[in-house]
């Protein structure tokens, strides 16, 4: 099963596409208005997805291989992206 992007403005449903990444509980997803991309990143998983906003096609796909899980997520407005794992280590992903 596929995972759906819906864009809306003002509230009102502008478009919506189809992505092959299929959604999960605990992703997050991370993107700014400078952009054209968002990232879907399942901290579970160790992946990162960059998906473009008006298409819904996978760009990039990140596994990111570390023997502590991941915590937490953030994005930076520059696009980069941290995390912080079980073992307090910081990594940085650049887009």
């Amino acid at each position: 099963h596929a995972g759906i992007v819906t864009k809306y403005f003002k509230g009102e449903k502008v478009t919506e596409q189809a992505t092959s990444v299929i959604p999960d509980e605990g992703i997050n997803l991370f993107t700014n208005a400078d952009t054209k991309t968002f990232i879907l990143m399942n901290e579970k998983l160790g992946r990162m997805y960059t998906v473009h906003k008006e298409t819904g096609v996978l760009e990039k796909a990140v596994k990111i291989n570390n023997n502590a899980p991941i915590t937490s997520s953030a994005l930076s407005l520059d696009q980069t992206l941290y995390l912080l794992t079980s073992d307090n280590k910081v990594w940085k992903v650049t887009p």
